[in-house]
């Protein structure tokens, strides 16, 4: 004997002892049931996992959007000239007056000088906050330009409705030949 056997036995007898008007209105309640528990169980597990996948989409294509215009601007900076004037002055003093003069001054944060490495070049670390990434590419080829190469870059956006700005984390060097 099934041990669901009686269950069903006295499913059937419950059943058998309405009326039919009680029984219409009984499979409705389970079919307006079953709709609602397949929507809350199916359905709802459903739309929020495409929810996610699309904003995790729009991210993603906000930062290759992002990638691209760094790409072109960069690409835009061209050849560096020389300048046999930066020859005399000091990293750190090009730093302070070339942050000054783009007017991001304020967002250098941190500046500090790093051993000279093997050939003798001084270095310098940088930090950037919340500096306009447009800002940010103009002085960096104005380094360029002015014979300091980046040794190291490290470049993240700012969450939010900050469009546009980065925090960036740099270490310059004096170029070789220069």
């Amino acid at each position: 004997m099934n041990p669901a056997t009686p269950m069903i036995q006295a499913v059937r007898a419950f059943w058998r002892q309405r009326t039919p008007q009680e029984q219409r209105t009984l499979r409705l309640a389970m079919l307006v049931i079953s709709l609602l528990l397949a929507y809350q169980l199916i359905w709802s597990p459903i739309q929020q996992a495409a929810k996610s996948a699309t904003l995790q989409l729009e991210s993603t294509q906000k930062l290759a959007a992002f990638t691209q215009e760094a790409k072109q601007t960069l690409m835009r900076a061209g050849a560096p000239a020389k300048a046999s004037q930066t020859q005399s002055v000091a990293l750190m003093v090009w730093v302070e007056q070339a942050a000054r003069a783009m007017g991001i001054e304020p967002q250098l944060t941190q500046r500090q000088p790093v051993a000279n490495d093997a050939d003798g070049r001084e270095r310098v670390q940088l930090k950037f906050s919340a500096v306009p990434f447009d800002s940010l590419l103009r002085w960096l080829a104005e380094a360029s330009s002015a014979g300091f190469g980046v040794v190291q870059l490290e470049i993240t956006p700012q969450p939010g409705s900050k469009t546009g700005l980065v925090d960036a984390s740099i270490q310059l060097g004096r170029r070789a030949g220069v």
